[in-house]
Parts: C-alpha cells; sequence; structure tokens
C-alpha cells in the first residue's frame, strides 16, 4: 500500500491510497458489505468507473489509479471506527488478491512451474 498524493500538504480527514493486486471496484464491494464509505474514481464524479483523472495527473497508470481507493473521516468519526475499518479493508485486500492469484499458485504465495 502506498499514500498517493503529497504526505504534508493535504486534507487532514482525506486518505488515497494505491493497493497493488487489487480492483478498487471489487474492493468497494467488500467495503460496503461491512457499512464501510469508500470511493474511486474522483470526488465529482462518484459512481463512475473512469479512474480519477488527478491521479492521472499526477503520473499514476491506469492500472495503479484504477487499484486507488479515496476514504474520508468526518468530524464524529472515532479512532475504534477508523481502526475497524482499517481491519477490513486489510482482510478485503487479501481476500481479493487471493482471489486473482492463478490456480497454480501455492499456498504461500508464489507461482508454481506448470512442467
Amino acid at each position: 500500500m502506498s499514500v498517493n498524493g503529497d504526505l504534508t500538504r493535504r486534507l487532514p480527514n482525506n486518505l488515497n491510497v494505491r493497493l497493488p493486486g487489487t480492483d478498487a471496484q471489487s474492493l468497494l464491494q467488500r467495503l460496503d458489505l461491512h457499512n464501510i464509505a469508500a470511493a474511486s474514481g474522483f470526488a465529482c464524479a462518484t459512481g463512475s468507473p473512469e479512474p480519477s483523472h488527478v491521479l492521472l495527473a499526477l503520473g499514476l497508470s491506469e492500472r495503479d489509479a484504477r487499484a486507488s481507493l479515496r476514504l474520508t473521516t468526518g468530524k464524529d468519526t472515532t479512532e475504534q471506527e477508523i481502526r475497524a475499518a482499517a481491519k477490513v479493508i486489510q482482510e478485503s485486500v487479501e481476500a481479493a488478491r487471493a482471489a486473482s492469484l492463478p490456480e497454480s499458485a501455492s499456498a504461500s504465495g508464489r507461482l508454481t512451474s506448470s512442467t
């Protein structure tokens, strides 16, 4: 995981992260099942399947932009809610990555030879 954008010049309640090996649209569905609101794409077009033009302008590839999630907190968001959301996000990313592994992947996560 890596943070998209500047680490210091940003809104304090806004986090945009890149989660390589995932598709944000699939993650959004998983997060929604846990009542976690997140978004992909750009803020002015919530629900759009297009990658964020801001992330593309920052130099991310289309693939990396599509693997990015935007999360925000509100004035009433608690630390406990943030920690719970982080756990669900981590579990969802791990599940999404595991689901996308080829059938020939071993239990250790490494690809095995088919010969």
